[in-house]
């Protein structure tokens, strides 16, 4: 879990700087230059997401080769974890029903599958 700290063995990390330089082009990602954590977290424990974009394992998804794509476009989770990486940014692990995968994955690759109340209701920030 390279993204976040608790979620050490599950969430893929394309931003790390270890891995950055070891990595094709196509499994890094950049992060922006906002600072997220300073605003509440987009999505709730609980919420359904829609991914919306093709999620492959950088090396730190434990048991599967580097580039396996841990969720295609299009495919549902619900948020069970929220993390933070580098300070800046939130990770949401995702877990994938029909693949039992738990996956670290940034605002910019979610989206909320449908607006209803969260499975697990959090206290306002």
């Amino acid at each position: 879990m390279g993204r976040c700290i608790t979620l050490d063995l599950l969430i893929h990390s394309p931003t790390h700087p270890l891995l950055r330089s070891s990595l094709p082009h196509s499994l890094t990602m950049k992060l922006s230059d906002e600072i997220e954590i300073d605003s509440p977290p987009s999505f709730d424990m609980g919420d359904r997401v829609r991914v919306r974009k093709l999620i492959r394992n950088d090396g730190t998804f434990p048991g599967k080769d580097i580039g396996f794509h841990l969720a295609k476009k299009g495919d549902i989770g619900y948020i069970v974890g929220i993390g933070t990486y580098l300070q800046r940014a939130y990770i949401y692990s995702v877990h994938f029903l029909e693949t039992n995968y738990v996956v670290g994955c940034l605002k910019k690759e979610l989206d909320l599958a449908e607006d209803r109340p969260p499975l697990i209701e959090q206290p306002d920030w």
